[in-house]
Order: C-alpha cells, then sequence, then structure tokens
C-alpha cells in the first residue's frame, strides 16, 4: 500500500530527529475525503489539504512575489498565499489497527526484498 511507504519515508524523518507535526497534501487525489482521512488514520498525524490543487503553480506564483518584492520573505509569501482547505485528525480508535497493518507490511517487504525471485 502506498501510503505505508509514505509512512516509512516520515518514520526515518523521525529517526533522525526531525518532528513532522502534519502534512500537507494537494493535487487531483485530494478530492477524496476518504482517502484523506484514511492517511491520516495510517500517519497518525492530521493531514491538511490546502485550497489550490496546482501547487507547482502556487509556487511559481510565490518566487514571483518574492522576487516582485511583494513579500519580503519565502515564510511571509507562504503564510499569505497557501491556504488550508481541510484538516483532517486522526481518529485514535483506529490507530492500533493501522500499526498493526503498517508492520505486517514492513515484515513481509523484508522478505521479498531477501528472496531471490
Amino acid at each position: 500500500m502506498e501510503q505505508f511507504e509514505i509512512k516509512k519515508s516520515l518514520d526515518v524523518f523521525g529517526e533522525i530527529g526531525i518532528s513532522i507535526s502534519e502534512l500537507r497534501i494537494a493535487g487531483g487525489a485530494t478530492r477524496s475525503k476518504v482517502w484523506n482521512q484514511l492517511q491520516a488514520d495510517i500517519y497518525s498525524i492530521p493531514v491538511v489539504k490546502t485550497e489550490y490543487e496546482e501547487t507547482t503553480a502556487l509556487g511559481a506564483a510565490i518566487l514571483a512575489c518574492i522576487g516582485a518584492r511583494i513579500y519580503s520573505d519565502p515564510q511571509k509569501a507562504v503564510d499569505q498565499m497557501v491556504k488550508i482547505k481541510t484538516r483532517y485528525q486522526p481518529r485514535k480508535k483506529l490507530k492500533k489497527l493501522y500499526e498493526k497493518q503498517y508492520l505486517k507490511h514492513k515484515k513481509l517487504y523484508q522478505i521479498l526484498s531477501k528472496s531471490k525471485i
């Protein structure tokens, strides 16, 4: 499951001392409320959907505004231009279920990666 691969990446951040307090999402796949909630449940952190799906264009606009001196620094530009649409909180009642499935996923991955198929 793709979400477990993302969770592995989030775990690596934790292992090197970088705490992730929320995950921001954008793009076409974020149109599904069910999918967004599933991510929050699996990652056990809030998942935040931004208002704009076209994040590449928004990033270019942010940089253009900095270059045109509309904003003095990137953080100010982001604070003004990136809007939150929806925040999905992880459901505590599902935490153990997804942790169990995640451990199975990791174990299966280890077995398959050692396989000589």
